[in-house]
């Protein structure tokens, strides 16, 4: 959908370009250069390849995760997991981890009003660090995929095992 809409502003950036009637001052630039930034991000930024991203979170091993860390989530209106950085490394519970996420599926779901939140910075072995944003509503657990700490949204796994999980590891 973002990427629709970047290609979109693009194009009627260029009919504005070479339509005279169309092209007042040179707001068309505008047009141009917002449509053009959102298909940079998608074809090599944050955003490339994001659905195999999340294929493999969906896979991953829990022997090639060397620890994990809980934090507190930035968002101030929801009540979080934990007050302070929780450090995860029993190889016990990062299987268990790891497990529950494979349990999960790619969704589309938001929890609007979630119970909790919180984030995950997973280590892998390979020197890879994966930032997971967390909420539970209800039942449903969400993982959000991050490019970063405080970086691009890149899709969301449901995993309702993780939030019970979680819920037992941080108490």
């Amino acid at each position: 959908m973002f990427l629709f809409i970047g290609i979109l502003f693009f194009v009627i950036g260029v009919i504005s370009a070479f339509v005279p009637v169309l092209r007042k001052g040179n707001t068309y630039i505008i047009s141009l250069f917002v449509g053009l930034a959102v298909i940079c991000l998608h074809v090599f930024g944050p955003f490339l390849n994001r659905h195999s991203k999340l294929e493999a979170l969906l896979n991953i091993d829990g022997s090639s995760v060397v620890e994990f860390n809980i934090y507190p989530d930035d968002n101030s209106n929801v009540r979080q997991l934990v007050k302070s950085r929780k450090l995860i490394g029993n190889q016990v519970a990062i299987s268990e981890f790891a497990h529950a996420i494979k349990k999960g599926s790619i969704s589309s779901d938001i929890n609007k009003n979630p119970l909790w939140s919180c984030k995950i910075e997973l280590l892998k072995d390979n020197q890879e660090v994966l930032w997971l944003s967390i909420s539970k509503q209800g039942k449903t657990t969400l993982l959000i995929l991050m490019s970063g700490r405080y970086g691009w949204h890149l899709g969301a796994i449901r995993a309702d095992e993780v939030g019970v999980f979680l819920e037992n590891i941080a108490h």
